[in-house]
């Protein structure tokens, strides 16, 4: 799977050159093992919950790929102005309403593959709780006229809200295994 995204990822920076929407790709991009695993693993039936999961998943990874590198290019968005690089941040001009669009997005579809897929409180509380508390947070305290908040903001999104979301995942699991329902 691995091999196969590199033409993909190799794409992305000749689109930083012709589009102003090169981070809509990487979404696509960072994003398709998902695609790959469920695809492998998955029921591919049309009308199937895990398809409709599956989906709000794939819709919820591309809005969280667009909130946190659309921020992630705040930081480089004067230097990418002299050499010609074009971005997400320069095309919509006011990054934070936009970004906070794709992250309520995100949530919603969180929400929606764990109904989908009927899990519990503890998905919820974790997955949807500790990613509306953790946008909140990011949003109130980031200042795009900052590199290092900017930054913050991107690699909070790596190891902060990844591990809320795999623990909301891994604790919803666990308590189906023991039997708490």
């Amino acid at each position: 799977m691995v091999v196969q995204m590199i033409p993909m990822l190799c794409i992305y920076p000749l689109l930083k050159r012709t589009t102003r929407w090169p981070q809509i790709w990487l979404g696509f991009t960072i994003n398709i093992g998902y695609v790959w695993s469920w695809l492998s693993i998955g029921d591919l039936s049309l009308f199937s919950f895990p398809l409709y999961t599956n989906l709000y998943m794939m819709g919820a990874l591309w809005c969280w790929t667009m909130v946190y590198d659309t921020i992630y290019g705040c930081q480089d968005e004067e230097d990418d102005m002299t050499i010609g690089v074009r971005s997400t941040p320069m095309s919509i001009g006011s990054v934070i309403p936009a970004s906070i669009f794709f992250a309520v997005v995100m949530v919603g579809l969180v929400f929606a593959a764990g109904v989908t897929s009927f899990h519990r409180e503890t998905y919820f509380v974790f997955c949807i709780g500790g990613s509306s508390v953790f946008f909140i947070w990011k949003f109130a305290t980031l200042d795009l006229n900052s590199e290092h908040s900017c930054w913050s903001f991107f690699i909070h999104n790596a190891f902060y809200l990844g591990f809320i979301v795999y623990v909301g995942l891994l604790v919803d699991y666990i308590r189906i295994i023991v039997g708490w329902y």
